[in-house]
């Protein structure tokens, strides 16, 4: 279902959504509840998972709802998972799930949901997502101490949003940030060519920015890391202590969100490895207060290190010794939280894999004649599309076989339905032996069965069918009461040929029910076999 058939109300809905989902306005959970509703009422997997989604993303910046945004979560996966409509949504929840991942300090799970949400965006062949998701990714190399692999994967994060051009969303910020993260990455693994280069792309980026855009830029916590990391590496020190006053009045002029603290600290330890302690008493004044507010260990834990490594620098022991109480508790509370962390982790693949074999099992009933145990016709449309396209790529034959039980009319009529329903199983038990590589058999409805045939020779095909007959030909089928029914016989109808630019599967099952009237018309009981296409004629095609 696309969004063009879904209720104003709610295409008004979603798309106020996708411009609040930053900003929360006063109705913004209204509005998500409104969709939600609708989606619960009509089965909709994908409102009902995208508004979960939109739920999970208000509740993330709630630290005492965390639990409300790991239900949504789960909710909006389990059921964007059961449908294809909206892969980007899904894609974007497994990304979401990566950066809760980092902010907890659980890189391993952060890396494998962040290549979740990568798979997702390929089957979603978004250059968009693909390129956030390489600029992630190259953050969890970064944290591993992985340089090289990072390097590459912002310099792909670039390659990939340019294609998406300047007036995309995320052009300047994925660009910009990877440009941040390369000149950091450089510095740690003195490239210092790398680090000039990046630089100058930097500025000639944000030098084709407006102003407005420009100052905003100049105190991002992330800009400011790389900038004032530059100019320790360069030896400006008038530009260092700009910046670095720069970032001090940005720090006390608003609170952090959870990823700048953590750039921010580890921005500060590298200050600290340079042998400038002042600016990291000052950070770590202006950030105990919310780090304590934000309620995650692992940022705790990250802070108490950075105050041990400051105290022990300028030899304050009373200092590291409160210091290192504090990180044991974190510690434990980071221990504690990562055992949840990894059973969420747990149970969402476990619901995951409970959906995936329920799907199984449905699409096994859908695709399947409960009558013979044969794949029915909805299975023979997809996979003679599979086989044809196959063949038509591999210039192999294709050859579709149409057997017909000979009076079956006129045996329901005469003997009744439970005789015929035996008909019918002796043949289906018959044509499920014939199944082998190559050879697929199927109910197509009624008392009509197919046989695709992939890649065979004429004379293969032909030894095939007249096997069949045959064993058609020796069936002694009783009715209930033990009574020997008439014997049963069929008539054949195949065509045979390799695929063409203009045909189609049809064209097939055209000329082979056509070499199956011509054996109804001889007198039933025998072998029609064509090597050439009768095509559909223009009216009857879909």
């Amino acid at each position: 279902m696309t969004i063009s058939s879904y209720p104003k109300f709610i295409r008004k809905a979603l798309d106020k959504l996708a411009q609040d989902r930053f900003d929360f306005s006063d109705d913004y959970l209204d509005t998500c509840q409104s969709i939600l509703s609708y989606g619960e009422q009509t089965g909709n997997d994908s409102l009902t998972g995208t508004a979960c989604f939109y739920l999970a993303q208000y509740y993330y910046n709630c630290p005492k709802s965390y639990d409300q945004f790991y239900l949504y979560l789960r909710r909006a996966i389990l059921h964007l998972s059961n449908q294809a409509d909206d892969i980007t949504v899904l894609a974007r929840c497994y990304n979401f799930l990566g950066i809760n991942a980092t902010d907890h300090g659980l890189t391993e799970l952060a890396f494998d949901y962040y290549m979740q949400a990568m798979s997702c965006a390929r089957q979603a062949e978004s250059p968009q997502l693909k390129a956030i998701f390489e600029y992630n990714i190259g953050t969890q190399y970064d944290l591993m101490e992985q340089r090289e692999e990072a390097i590459a994967r912002y310099h792909t994060a670039i390659d990939l949003i340019k294609i998406c051009g300047k007036d995309d969303d995320y052009y300047f910020t994925i660009y910009s940030y990877s440009l941040c993260q390369l000149i950091l990455a450089a510095i740690r693994s003195n490239y210092m060519v790398l680090m000039e280069s990046s630089m100058e792309e930097l500025n000639t980026l944000l030098a084709n920015e407006s102003s407005e855009k420009r100052e905003e830029f100049h105190i991002d916590p992330l800009y400011l890391e790389a900038a004032t990391a530059y100019a320790y590496k360069t030896g400006n020190d008038k530009e260092r202590i700009s910046l670095t006053r720069t970032l001090l009045d940005r720090l006390k002029a608003q609170t952090l969100n959870i990823d700048d603290i953590s750039d921010i600290l580890i921005f500060a330890g590298n200050v600290l490895e340079s042998g400038y302690p002042r600016p990291v008493k000052q950070i770590l004044d202006i950030l105990l207060p919310q780090v304590d507010q934000c309620d995650i260990p692992f940022i705790r834990q990250s802070l108490a290190r950075l105050s041990i490594q400051y105290h022990k620098h300028v030899g304050d022991t009373k200092g590291e010794m409160e210091a290192f109480h504090l990180y044991y508790e974190s510690t434990e509370q980071y221990m504690a939280e990562t055992n949840k962390e990894y059973a969420y982790f747990l149970n969402l693949r476990n619901d995951l894999d409970e959906l995936r074999q329920k799907n199984k099992r449905l699409l096994r009933q859908a695709t399947t004649d409960p009558l013979t145990g044969l794949p029915n016709r909805l299975a023979f449309n997809d996979a003679s599309e599979q086989a044809f396209d196959k063949a038509y790529i591999d210039k192999t034959t294709l050859a579709i076989e149409i057997v017909d039980i000979d009076n079956f009319k006129d045996f329901n009529d005469t003997l009744g339905h439970q005789s015929g329903d035996r008909y019918l199983c002796a043949l289906g038990k018959l044509l499920r032996g014939m199944n082998e590589e190559g050879v697929t058999a199927f109910r197509y409805g009624g008392d009509e069965f197919v046989i695709l045939y992939e890649n065979k020779t004429a004379e293969e095909i032909r030894s095939i069918a007249s096997s069949l007959k045959k064993n058609v030909n020796k069936l002694s089928i009783t009715a209930d009461n033990g009574t020997l029914l008439p014997p049963m016989t069929i008539s054949q109808g195949i065509c045979q040929s390799i695929p063409k630019n203009k045909n189609r599967t049809w064209d097939f099952m055209y000329a082979a029910d056509h070499a199956l009237y011509d054996v109804k018309r001889k007198g039933k009981n025998s072998i029609s076999f064509i090597d050439k296409l009768i095509p559909l004629p223009q009216d009857f095609r879909l």
